[in-house]
């Protein structure tokens, strides 16, 4: 499952650099930027939204869960008395709705500085299928999110030196070297979850890898693998049979991955270090804590194969 950093024992010293800097930040730091998070109401997104809006950002949670998504801004302005934070609600599993979606905030956000694809969804179960017919992993993990920022571009380029990061992970490398099976999006194969979860996170890839083809002169674009966290996406009880060994599987979780914080780390320094813009940081894969990696799919930075699944997902998308 690729490099996951423990949460129990020493930090590394990428690990204590981003911390440092996180705590260097004033909370008026990010005043009059406005940041875009999907799946921010608990795990990476929740820890997320609530450093933005700790450093002075105005925080839409975009969830499909719109109870939930609130309980997080209450919980967060419990945290930081200060914080700007509201709720959007989003079904990335919904084309149609997530256009719909995408042309409120449009419409009711002057401009986005930073969004962050953080939203996802893995099921351990054989391939289900979306009620628009796509493959489940693909269609929240990726095609919504393509959505999403395609109805959001044009106020994503209204800031200045706008940041997306598209959050992945080291699954992707589950995928078969030729890649993306188009096949296995609107027809049932024999894979499994994880495959599927890992092609969908090599679709976020390539996501990224033609976001910055077509956009590197005026967006910072990166996707991000933020290690093995243990939340909620993982419990055990989403899977009968780790149900019934809960108690182990925690302890194994608390043992060998990383907090929803530490899984924060490296999704926050895309959206918000200097080394970034200084350094050009862009179109780069990116593991904790903030380190730029080679350690990806073979494809996922390749522009032939992401050019391939932009013109597919803006088929689908161009339809509703």
């Amino acid at each position: 499952m690729g490099w996951f950093p423990s949460a129990f024992g020493s930090k590394t010293v990428s690990e204590r650099e981003m911390e440092r800097y996180l705590a260097s930040l004033a909370p008026d730091a990010l005043a009059g930027k406005t940041a875009l998070v999907t799946g921010g109401s608990s795990g990476i997104g929740f820890e997320v939204s609530k450093t933005l809006a700790a450093k002075g950002a105005s925080v839409f949670i975009a969830a499909r869960n719109k109870q939930k998504a609130i309980a997080a801004t209450i919980a967060i302005r419990q945290l930081v008395p200060t914080a700007d934070v509201n709720v959007i609600r989003l079904d990335l599993a919904d084309l149609d709705e997530t256009k719909r979606s995408a042309l409120m905030i449009a419409q009711n956000i002057g401009k986005i500085d930073i969004l962050v694809a953080n939203a996802g969804v893995f099921s351990l179960d054989s391939a289900s299928f979306s009620a628009d017919g796509y493959e489940s992993h693909f269609q929240t993990n990726h095609l919504g999110h393509f959505m999403l920022v395609r109805g959001l571009m044009p106020v994503i380029l209204k800031a200045h030196a706008p940041r997306i990061v598209v959050i992945s992970s080291a699954l992707q490398r589950k995928c078969v070297s030729s890649g993306i099976d188009y096949d296995s999006l609107t027809t049932k194969k024999n894979y499994s979850g994880v495959y599927l979860y890992g092609q969908s996170n090599l679709a976020n890839a390539l996501f990224a890898t033609e976001l910055n083809e077509r956009y590197s002169d005026k967006v910072f674009v990166n996707s991000v693998h933020p290690g093995g966290v243990a939340t909620s996406i993982f419990r055990p009880r989403r899977f009968t049979f780790l149900w019934l060994l809960s108690p182990l599987v925690n302890l194994y979780f608390w043992l060998n991955w990383l907090t929803p914080k530490q899984g924060s780390l490296s999704t926050l320094f895309a959206a918000l270090s200097p080394d970034v813009e200084e350094k050009k940081i862009k179109g780069k894969y990116i593991v904790p804590f903030g380190v730029v990696s080679n350690a990806h799919h073979p494809l996922a930075l390749d522009t032939g194969a992401s050019k391939k699944l932009w013109e597919y997902s803006e088929d689908i998308c161009s339809k509703f």
